[in-house]
């Protein structure tokens, strides 16, 4: 059975306060970071949610660790809830799914430029041989 959630962390990371959205998708788990300016109601962050959840873009997915949901007493669900909304701190899986990502992404970015110069680089010589091939004669 394929189990679908979402997880929203809000915390403050020096000096913009971040929304760290989870979702999760057996078996995989999507990231993305979000930056609000101040410190967000819970009204906003929903409001938020409401209005980009289309635009956002999870990055590409992480291998999510499973486990086998076990029957959980209500009340227990309701203060693990109640706790998780208290504590301000991310998931540290959380985070170092992030930080793979970013560097993955700071990869992609700079083998993308390194692509990018190499091919100016290409026509620049093509142009300076046609410019000798003019001047040449025939």
């Amino acid at each position: 059975m394929n189990q679908t959630s979402l997880s929203i962390t809000v915390f403050f990371e020096d000096p913009f306060w971040i929304a760290l959205f989870e979702y999760r998708e057996d078996p995989f788990s999507y990231l993305k970071r979000v930056v609000f300016g101040s410190e967000p109601s819970e009204q906003l962050v929903y409001d938020w949610v409401i209005q980009n959840w289309y635009e956002l873009c999870f990055h590409e997915p992480v291998e999510a660790v499973t486990k086998k949901a076990a029957h959980k007493n209500p009340k227990r669900s309701q203060r693990e809830a109640r706790k998780s909304m208290a504590s301000c701190i991310p998931c540290t899986k959380a985070q170092l799914a992030k930080q793979k990502q970013q560097e993955e992404h700071a990869v992609r970015k700079t083998q993308r430029r390194k692509d990018k110069k190499e091919a100016q680089k290409e026509a620049f010589r093509l142009h300076q041989l046609k410019k000798k091939a003019k001047h040449k004669g025939h």
